[in-house]
């Protein structure tokens, strides 16, 4: 059933202003924290949840009375200075929409603002060093040049589309003696059931146990890399840590938000095997605060699609839909589809309004108007469930995705397993 087409569409309707109206306030509040520089003040603490959940509750609640509030006492106001009580009602009204219009408008701008200029890597203009070493035992001198190489050309890349946009972009990796910070040990990693949809919804790419040791060791890389910039005097715009995993088409960005519990400062990204510049750039974008804009599965599918068939291939068919249709709106842009090669991609006024390359203009507010509707006929087309799926075969969800050919093997998996990609 669709939400458009249903006699009871008005309460799918107020649950998507609710759902507008609380994200509004919560973009209003990573605003906040981010004009006032407060990221990271309650480190260690229970109060920013809490704090968090008690505002946009009580925020959202205060809103919709506020709203309202705000038509009648306008209205009074207009009465009382002896306009006539049609046109002050109609004025009143005018407020309360120009005023819910103007929260709109306002989370549309600043939609990225929760990693805006914030951790080590703000915002990607001027000189930025880019820091990166291997987590495994099994390297060879062969794989570390042709990662190297990779990486290179992600930050040539990126350093030409910022030339596009008029903004001067200068991305360090070399020498390699200085900016590589050698190869590290990996922890043995925990049995994970590589089918399981616990485990692709809380593992994102089932290197749980990668991702906290790489944690346990953030203040110890961060010391180490701020002991080489003040061996040569650096004093860059910005810095970014890649580490580069052997755990097969995989990336993944730990980047630093404008949130009160916040307690981290250098920026993270994880790159795994064979590598990719296309990966590395757009990691490295995550980073300088850039959202995804692909249809990732954990969406649409649900735990049910594990035990039912015919609820899977559901799932299945809504996914591959919905994909396309966002590829058929982003797939130019590197934060969107797979791109074989960085030719074929570019950074898209959504991405350079994160990254800090432009303000929020009309072609940035169109870009988010599209975005908004794409995903709002997304998610009808899933609301839109078939009463009886067809009998067809089902792909697995470790099959139903193509992945490149590999021209040579990667260096061995500590643990004997894969890890899914993005």
């Amino acid at each position: 059933m669709c939400w458009k087409d249903s006699s009871h569409a008005l309460i799918p309707r107020a649950v998507r202003l609710l759902v507008e109206l609380a994200f509004d306030l919560r973009v209003l509040g990573d605003y906040l924290v981010y004009r006032c520089g407060l990221a990271g003040s309650f480190a260690n603490s229970p109060f920013p949840r809490a704090f968090h959940a008690v505002m946009v509750v009580s925020g959202t609640i205060g809103l919709l009375l506020a709203l309202p509030g705000i038509a009648v006492f306008a209205s009074w106001l207009l009465i009382h200075w002896n306009l006539p009580v049609v046109p002050a009602v109609v004025l009143g009204v005018a407020a309360m929409v120009g005023t819910f219009y103007a929260l709109r408008r306002f989370r549309r701008a600043w939609m990225c603002v929760n990693c805006h200029q914030v951790g080590s890597a703000g915002r990607l203009t001027g000189r930025c060093i880019v820091f990166y070493l291997f987590f495994g035992d099994n390297w060879r001198v062969m794989d570390q040049h042709h990662a190297g190489k990779a990486l290179r050309a992600a930050c040539d890349w990126l350093e030409s589309e910022g030339e596009r946009h008029s903004v001067a972009v200068d991305l360090v990796t070399w020498p390699e003696t200085w900016c590589e910070l050698g190869c590290r040990s990996l922890p043995t990693r925990s049995s994970v059931n590589m089918f399981g949809w616990h485990t692709r919804q809380m593992l994102s790419y089932q290197c749980h146990d990668a991702v906290s040791h790489i944690e346990e060791l953030r203040s110890e890389l961060q010391t180490e890399i701020s002991a080489r910039l003040a061996e040569r005097g650096e004093t860059p715009a910005s810095i970014c840590l890649v580490i580069n995993l052997p755990y097969r088409d995989m990336g993944l960005a730990l980047p630093v938000a404008n949130d009160l519990g916040e307690d981290r400062h250098l920026e993270i990204c994880l790159c795994g095997w064979p590598p990719s510049p296309v990966v590395y750039a757009h990691e490295l974008l995550h980073l300088f605060g850039a959202p995804d804009l692909y249809l990732s599965s954990h969406w649409i599918l649900t735990e049910e699609g594990d035990g039912d068939v015919n609820v899977r291939l559901r799932e299945w068919r809504e996914l591959e839909a919905g994909r396309s249709e966002v590829r058929a709106h982003f797939g130019h842009s590197v934060m969107g589809s797979r791109h074989a090669h960085l030719e074929t991609a570019c950074v898209d006024p959504i991405t350079a309004r994160s990254i800090g390359w432009r303000d929020a203009d009309s072609t940035y507010i169109e870009a988010v108007v599209t975005a908004e509707r794409v995903a709002e006929r997304v998610l009808a087309g899933v609301a839109n469930e078939p009463d009886e799926p067809d009998d067809v075969s089902v792909p697995t969800p470790r099959t139903s995705e193509k992945r490149p050919r590999r021209r040579r093997p990667p260096p061995p998996v500590q643990g004997g397993e894969d890890v899914a990609d993005d």
